[in-house]
């Protein structure tokens, strides 16, 4: 499989704007408790925030964003300020109490049990971050998952990390003669952990 990698300036282009814009926007948009906007200078690190702040510049309104794996909540909490979107919605398989307190502040997000057969059946979102469970039967679920519902992005984080492929990648070769629409994910490197990649597919 080639991969097509390309730079967060060039990505910044794809989405109809400028890479000192989306720093810009960042810098508005961002959550003291989860971002220091002193590592985001000119040359500055490169993350899934910066991703999706660039997203939003070239689909100001969506419909649904979900995202697979919720963490800490930083990453719903930010595109809930970036995006103008009728519906939020992330999936995790804990519900950890500070985690709901700070997402039950946003009117118009859900957090929901992979169990649920909402996602699974109804949303067809417009943007869907994968970003849960790592491991290749999971991900590759994940990932079929979004390659059938989703109407307009794809991201994947930690697709590749410095020292190798990860389970992520391998999902994504391994459906890759079902879904050659695949071939078209770009590849951003990330700046943040060990040199991760993350991955961007235009549906």
């Amino acid at each position: 499989m080639e991969i097509k990698t390309t730079t967060i300036e060039k990505f910044c282009e794809l989405c109809y704007t400028s890479i000192y814009n989306v720093r810009e926007e960042f810098k508005i948009h961002h959550d003291p408790d989860y971002h220091d906007i002193s590592q985001f200078g000119l040359l500055g690190r490169v993350d899934q925030s910066i991703v999706f702040t660039a997203l939003a510049c070239r689909f100001m309104h969506i419909n649904t964003f979900l995202e697979i794996g919720t963490q800490a909540g930083s990453t719903m909490n930010l595109c809930y300020k970036l995006f103008d979107a009728d519906n939020f919605i992330t999936i995790d398989i804990k519900e950890h109490s500070e985690v709901v307190e700070r997402l039950g502040k946003l009117d118009v997000c859900r957090l929901l049990k992979p169990s649920s057969s909402l996602w699974k059946t109804d949303l067809k979102p417009d943007i869907t971050f994968v970003d849960g469970d790592h491991l290749l039967p999971t991900v590759k679920e994940d990932i079929e998952w979004a390659l059938k519902n989703t109407k307009k992005v794809i991201v994947f984080d930690d697709v590749a990390q410095m020292d190798g492929v990860t389970d992520v990648m391998t999902a994504i070769e391994f459906l890759l003669p079902d879904y050659p629409q695949l071939e078209d994910v770009m590849y951003i490197r990330s700046t943040q952990g060990a040199g991760s990649w993350i991955g961007v597919l235009f549906c």
